[in-house]
């Protein structure tokens, strides 16, 4: 039977069509993010920045970032994903227009922290409107997919950001993709649709309750939900270093050019984004084997990060810009692929509160995103005239840090255990 003929094949091309939504909108949202760190040059010369200042205006976007993700993901569970996603995408709009008004340091730290403030809950909101029409035998590909917007948003539009900032200036360019938001924001109003009539899987359906703080309290302050947190505040270190610095040291200690500096973010985009999707899949197909969260998701999750790690460790000693490059490639397909096992974690671990727990994961996530640049810049000024140094010791930074997250996420998450243990806190209490 013709699938356009009948419910099932109606609801499964709706499915593609969320999906394809929330791709497109992470796009927008991640390219609001790195067209900073490709304005870097400009900006710093026009408002006359250090490193440190401009490790502080990137930190600035993610001051209330996380906050905001934590309030929006739980007001989400109780308008709708729908509705909320329309309001974020609307308010992108407005402050993108408002570069036009930054005349220095103090008025573009605002920017970024008001962008910040409607940016942080986009990404556990989308996150939880994908999982109320994909099944969690497929949601790692649902993510990976979705997670390879934010990539297309970060890097590949790379090459159109040089040539906006070059020929209408860093503010022109900041507004372009406020252009872009109105637009999904008013195609997302007309064909955008909350949530399947049914579902053929045993999974409760985010509630529209009143939050209470005693419903998640205990599995906050699990092991494995802190382990998580821990394990995407790692990873968060390197999108941080993606997207603020890492065009940066293409140009400056790479020797890159603009227009390679483009490319170069393009390769680690795409490259990523690939072994992201292969890896997901590989943890889908442990899931369906297994039905657990500890070998599909933990143990690969974990491996990736160190991986990641190892990558980042090693480009500070090649000796060749293509090995760089290469090695980029891996630690980016690898931490885009923590960003997508995380958010399963949480819905695991808070199943009728996704959105509260995806938004607690994501935004405990940024926090690294406050810390990082500072840190980094920092790390870059303590090298003096040695940059080269400077940046070597920012990988170091975010390298350990992933090793320490990897192992530990390995040796001591157990989400299936710690979900057992909430449906049965009698009996775990009499069997202690």
């Amino acid at each position: 039977q013709n699938v356009f003929n009948n419910e099932k094949g109606l609801e499964f091309l709706m499915r593609w069509l969320i999906l394809l939504f929330m791709f497109f909108g992470v796009m927008i949202n991640f390219a609001d993010k790195s067209i900073l760190g490709f304005a870097a040059e400009p900006i710093m010369k026009e408002f006359n920045l250090s490193y440190l200042q401009w490790g502080i205006v990137g930190s600035s976007f993610f001051w209330l970032f996380s906050i905001a993700g934590v309030l929006g993901g739980a007001w989400s569970d109780r308008i709708g994903t729908k509705k909320a996603l329309s309001i974020l995408l609307f308010s992108w709009t407005v402050l993108q227009f408002g570069a036009f008004a930054i005349s220095g340091l103090p008025l573009l730290i605002l920017y970024r922290v008001l962008l910040g403030v409607g940016e942080g809950p986009h990404g556990p909101i989308s996150m939880s409107q994908l999982s109320k029409w994909f099944h969690p035998n497929s949601r790692g590909l649902a993510l990976s997919i979705f997670n390879g917007g934010a990539i297309v948003g970060a890097v590949v539009f790379a090459p159109l950001f040089v040539v906006l900032i070059e020929d209408f200036g860093w503010r022109g360019a900041f507004a372009s993709t406020g252009i872009l938001s109105i637009v999904w924001a008013v195609l997302w109003m007309w064909l955008g649709k909350e949530k399947p009539a049914k579902v053929d899987w045993d999974e409760p359906i985010p509630t529209q309750s009143k939050f209470k703080w005693s419903d998640v309290s205990s599995t906050i302050f699990s092991r494995s939900c802190l382990l998580s947190l821990f394990l995407g505040f790692s990873a968060f270190g390197g999108l941080a270093w993606t997207s603020v610095f890492q065009p940066l040291y293409f140009g400056q200690i790479l020797g890159l050019t603009n227009k390679q500096i483009g490319l170069a973010s393009v390769a680690v985009g795409v490259g990523g984004l690939i072994i992201s999707i292969v890896i997901l899949r590989f943890s889908d197909y442990l899931f369906k084997k297994s039905q657990s969260y500890y070998t599909s998701r933990v143990v690969v999750g974990g491996i990736s990060l160190i991986v990641a790690a190892l990558g980042y460790l090693l480009s500070t000693i090649a000796q060749s810009n293509l090995l760089i490059l290469g090695l980029f490639v891996l630690s980016a397909g690898c931490v885009a692929t923590i960003v997508s096992i995380v958010p399963q974690i949480m819905i695991k671990l808070f199943p009728s509160r996704r959105g509260f727990g995806i938004s607690l994961g994501t935004s405990f996530q940024n926090i690294a995103g406050i810390i990082g640049p500072i840190v980094i810049g920092l790390l870059i000024n303590l090298a003096g005239p040695n940059k080269v140094l400077g940046f070597h010791y920012a990988l170091f930074y975010i390298a350990g840090l992933m090793l320490l997250a990897g192992l530990l996420f390995i040796l001591f998450c157990r989400p299936d255990d710690t979900v057992a243990e909430a449906a049965h806190p009698t009996e775990n209490a009499v069997s202690l």
